[in-house]
């Protein structure tokens, strides 16, 4: 368990990443930087395991110059071998088990009243404190929907997947979120053994499509808020909105992307098509620009 760095004004952030996605986190890292508030602390906590080299931490730590910016390291490999032993972590393609582990954050946050966790693969342009102060009440997480996603399922598109949501999830609506964002009310998470009914949630999907993310949709529907889009923009949906878009303008979520693409906040390259890999992608060059201001510049261009 970590305390607060800050006594005020504090925007509490949570990333997790092993020494693979280092270099990726210290350009996420500097958009935060650049579109920070100086009325404003940031208490930014990476979570890890044994996996993150000390190289990799001694300078993403030098990247923090200005006295309202926190960098702390918190190796959460207790946490991760106790459930590595239970073998019920389920993971498919490239990912690892760290995927599961914004599941410990309430547990590890305890003395927080709130943490906004956001993933590596996503860039910041704005500053993240209308965001944070968003009030959350009863809720368990502050979350963005998954538009690509829900509109498969909309449209029926893709009756695996919907069938999966309905009879494996178990969900009742079609608002399924993505995991890219979460606000996370870490009272209200407290309130129940929020890992324990995590964990048992897993145990019942088995094998989730999307590992966490399905996990946390069927544990938490209808117990969750849902905030604008512009929070959690999904790259990968743009192709497909400009498709859609065309010939469905009236679809309220159509709609909302459009709004939202006029003030994003949070750029998330989810999926398969990440910036450093695909330099000529879609919206790959806003990425590249905050790339450059990296201390990491040369090694992800190297790694390239």
């Amino acid at each position: 368990m970590i305390r607060p760095c800050f006594d005020k004004n504090s925007i509490n952030l949570c990333f997790i990443f092993d020494d693979n996605y280092s270099f990726y986190f210290s350009v996420l890292l500097t958009s935060v930087i650049k579109n920070s508030n100086p009325d404003s602390n940031y208490d930014i906590v990476i979570l890890h395991d044994e996996k993150l080299h000390i190289n990799s931490i001694k300078k993403l730590q030098l990247m923090i110059t200005k006295s309202n910016f926190s960098l702390r390291f918190v190796d959460i490999s207790h946490i991760a071998q106790k459930l590595k032993q239970e073998r019920i972590l389920f993971t498919r393609l490239y990912y690892t088990d760290a995927v599961y582990y914004p599941s410990f954050i309430p547990i590890v946050f305890k003395y927080y009243e709130k943490i906004l966790y956001i993933d590596v693969d996503t860039i910041v342009l704005k500053d993240l404190k209308d965001l944070f102060d968003t009030e959350l009440e009863d809720m368990f997480l502050g979350v963005v929907a998954d538009l690509p996603i829900i509109l498969g399922i909309t449209l029926n598109s893709n009756t695996h997947f919907s069938n999966y949501v309905k009879n494996t999830l178990k969900m009742k609506t079609k608002q399924y979120f993505n995991s890219g964002v979460l606000l996370f009310n870490i009272k209200q998470c407290n309130s129940i053994n929020f890992l324990e009914c995590f964990l048992d949630t897993l145990k019942d999907i088995k094998e989730p499509i999307f590992m966490d993310q399905c996990v946390f949709n069927a544990m938490l529907e209808n117990r969750v808020k849902f905030l604008d889009l512009r929070y959690n923009n999904e790259v990968c949906f743009y192709k497909t909105h400009r498709q859609h878009y065309k010939t469905m303008p009236q679809m309220t979520m159509l709609a909302d992307f459009e709004e939202s693409k006029k003030d994003v906040c949070i750029l998330h390259y989810a999926a398969g098509i990440k910036p450093w890999y695909y330099p000529d992608s879609e919206k790959a060059d806003i990425w590249w620009e905050y790339a450059k201001h990296s201390p990491f510049y040369e090694l992800i261009v190297f790694k390239k």
